[in-house]
């Protein structure tokens, strides 16, 4: 089945940008950034022949996961309307990053950037987008500037924009019972809990910020875990049903995979991050405890 790619209005490239002819090989001239800015994948960004070097790579590394026609298995689809719906809002630049720091699973970074690069243009292919006359680079500051669907990718910026306002900090009141009815507002857990879940969080064996970024603003990996993304997802449940939900689901793969000192200790860091203040006392792995603990909306 063919699938028919999300068309966005792209710019007209200026009527004096010059096409440098190239050999097609992974040792010719690639897209610079200059020729390739403000692109979007339909405007012919690979090669034939790369989509036709990726395609071996994918057999060998991919397909096990995904499909020897990308329609998903293990592991998500890369072709249709699924593949583009969760990409739209993303560059080439993010596509290449996930790719190569995150695959195949296992070993990520095991993939040269120009395999990676190979790889991307075969899935391109795939999906309909049209072959162009300059490989695509396998540099991905070069491709940031390649966005799958432009306006998309504009609303979805000025979007993340808005919500990185500084936050304000909540409230503070006093401790209620420790092990009483109460919110996150009151302190539930310590500033040294939440540094350990920080570490833990941050730890590339545990596959937190590899989903969910760094910073906590989430990827198309995982949703973000500040903010208003944050609140809307858990506002009104409590840390017992985060505690819950962390341990039995997460990291994807590996569920369970942490100990419960580990879990509670991200979730400390989560709490810290939502702007809740720390306390005295650390939380502590009982689910019945943590079910007393509210999260507000």
């Amino acid at each position: 089945m063919k699938f028919k790619p999300l068309w966005v209005g792209v710019g007209l490239l200026s009527l004096g940008l010059v096409v440098l002819a190239q050999h097609d090989s992974p040792q010719g001239q690639s897209g610079t950034p200059t020729q390739i800015a403000q692109k979007a994948v339909q405007d012919g960004v690979y090669t034939a022949r790369q989509a036709d070097r990726g395609k071996e790579v994918y057999r060998a590394q991919c397909a096990g996961c995904h499909g020897a026609n990308m329609i998903g298995g293990t592991a998500p689809v890369l072709a249709g309307a699924s593949f583009q719906t969760r990409w739209k809002e993303k560059t080439l630049g993010d596509f290449f990053d996930y790719i190569k720091t995150r695959m195949p699973v296992g070993k990520p970074n095991s993939l040269t950037a120009q395999q990676t690069s190979d790889i991307i243009a075969f899935i391109l292919q795939t999906n309909q987008y049209k072959a162009g006359t300059a490989l695509l680079p396998p540099d991905q500051r070069a491709l940031q500037t390649i966005a799958f669907d432009k306006a998309a990718q504009e609303a979805a910026a000025k979007a993340a924009q808005a919500q990185q306002a500084p936050a304000t900090q909540p409230q503070a009141v006093a401790p209620a019972n420790p092990s009483g009815p109460r919110t996150v507002l009151n302190g539930v857990f310590t500033a040294a809990q939440a540094d350990r879940g920080r570490a833990a969080y941050l730890d590339g064996g545990n596959g937190c910020a590899g989903c969910h970024g760094s910073e906590l603003g989430g990827s198309p990996g995982g949703p973000g875990l500040v903010r208003a993304t944050f609140r809307s997802r858990w506002g009104g449940k409590t840390v017992g049903e985060l505690f819950e939900y962390t341990k039995t689901r997460m990291p994807p793969g590996r569920t369970g995979s942490l100990s419960d000192q580990a879990y509670i200790d991200i979730i400390a860091f989560i709490l810290r991050s939502n702007n809740y203040p720390a306390g005295q006392t650390e939380l502590r792995a009982n689910p019945d405890d943590l079910k007393q603990i509210g999260i507000p909306q």
